[in-house]
């Protein structure tokens, strides 16, 4: 299947489960545009936003962008990033610290979806864990693809119990 098409069904299921997710509230980070990251318990239709899980339980990624005026960007793409430190999976303070560093988790990005009830969202598959962890992730919102981030969320903790 061509990335193109796969990109319109992602857009055609995603809007369908539109009417349940509400936007998160998004405060500029950078430049004129915000970027939040949320998590969801299991994948996109399951709707429900979580910080945290029981071992083995999947989250699925959600970024949120908007622009100055609050209004959901309409294209572009968000790379999500996870926190390391030597190696292994780490908690977000290990990188705002400077002790770790942030790998991009999806090399091309993802494009923001453009249009009806989850303009300005775009969903990333998530992760789970066999063993109790916490690790800490952020998002950047490329509004061209540039080397630039428009915006960098907050630095968020997801844990494992």
């Amino acid at each position: 299947m061509s990335i193109n098409r796969a990109v319109a069904l992602l857009v055609a299921f995603a809007a369908t489960l539109a009417s349940t997710i509400a936007p998160a509230e998004a405060q500029p980070t950078g430049g004129s545009f915000a970027c939040v990251l949320t998590f969801l318990k299991g994948l996109v239709q399951d709707r429900h936003v979580v910080s945290s899980l029981p071992t083995g339980e999947y989250m699925t990624f959600d970024a949120y962008v908007t622009d100055s005026t609050g209004s959901p960007a309409t294209g572009g793409v968000v790379k999500l990033a996870a926190c390391k430190l030597r190696g292994e999976s780490a908690s977000s303070d290990a990188c705002v610290s400077g002790r770790g560093h942030w790998l991009n988790l999806f090399a091309r990005g993802i494009p923001i979806i453009p249009e009806g009830n989850l303009m300005g969202h775009a969903f990333g598959e998530g992760e789970t864990s066999d063993i109790p962890a916490t690790r800490g992730y952020r998002c950047e919102y490329f509004q061209d693809r540039g080397p630039v981030a428009e915006a960098v969320s907050e630095a968020e903790d997801f844990i494992w119990f």
